[in-house]
């Protein structure tokens, strides 16, 4: 995973579909293995050269399982139309409550996705949304996506995200997704090019818990840790570095934030919903 573009071909990865198979089912949740038939595709790692916007996809939902198997490598399954609600209505009742879930990154698979039918398939890992409590409970999202991203440690031991949320102009898509006992939601995060080592992990924002995984050890470009001075991330940060920092980010600080000078740190902003 070396300065040069990574390009290689997948002959085992994950897909999402109705006519997916699940085997054995589980009372605790173990890291299913994941089985797709063979395919053509070339698949990329993700090349960025500064911190980029993200959206997260859902992959789909599904009862705990020691076995997926796929059969088809470029469409996802969505969860039933049933388990949706309301985003509004979270925190309302029992099966509404967006607290209690875990999260599981898994690096060291390989799941090749076309979201947009291109020559090359893009290179992707699972990460778990999982619900081992009794009751039923809520990940928020919009448009078939979380509210996510990853972090990766810089070179003094801190925590940086190299990911902010995507900009989005629409103010509807907004959902709530029931997760019910024994059952995971597995979200895509993307796998970049680069010969910078550090450890890595994911936060997801769901409603007002915030939920940080255990870091593991990856690759990325070093400079995917630095704001793009011309970018729209930049001028957030300048105007408006608090709220900035709590709708793109997550609460997480990007480097170069911890500047008492960065940015109006009382300015108030005003973001959508």
């Amino acid at each position: 995973m070396k300065n040069a573009l990574i390009i290689f071909t997948i002959t085992t990865f994950v897909s999402c579909n109705p006519e997916d198979k699940q085997i054995k089912k589980e009372k605790y949740f173990y890291k299913p293995v994941i089985v797709q038939t063979k395919s053509k595709d070339s698949v990329l790692l993700f090349t960025k050269n500064c911190i980029n916007d993200i959206f997260p996809m859902i992959a789909g939902k599904y009862k705990f399982s020691d076995t997926i198997i796929f059969t088809k490598n470029k469409t996802l399954n969505r969860p039933n139309r049933n388990d949706y609600f309301d985003d509004r209505l979270v925190g309302q009742t029992d099966s509404t409550l967006p607290d209690g879930l875990e999260i599981l990154p898994d690096y060291h698979s390989s799941i090749a996705f076309n979201r947009y039918e291109e020559k090359n398939a893009s290179c992707y890992f699972p990460v778990y949304i999982i619900n081992e409590t009794p009751n039923k409970k809520a990940l928020l999202g919009k448009d078939g996506y979380v509210f996510g991203l990853q972090e990766a440690l810089d070179k003094s031991g801190y925590w940086r995200p190299i990911e902010g949320r995507g900009f989005d102009f629409c103010g509807h898509g907004y959902f709530g997704l029931k997760i019910y006992p024994n059952e995971f939601v597995i979200i895509l995060f993307p796998k970049y090019n680069g010969d910078y080592k550090t450890k890595i992990r994911v936060r997801i924002k769901n409603a007002d818990n915030i939920y940080i995984s255990q870091p593991f050890e990856g690759y990325i470009n070093e400079n995917q840790l630095y704001l793009d001075k011309e970018g729209s991330f930049y001028k957030e940060l300048v105007e408006n570095k608090a709220s900035a920092i709590e709708y793109l980010f997550y609460g997480a600080k990007p480097y170069g934030t911890d500047d008492k000078n960065f940015g109006g740190m009382h300015a108030t902003y005003r973001f959508g919903r």
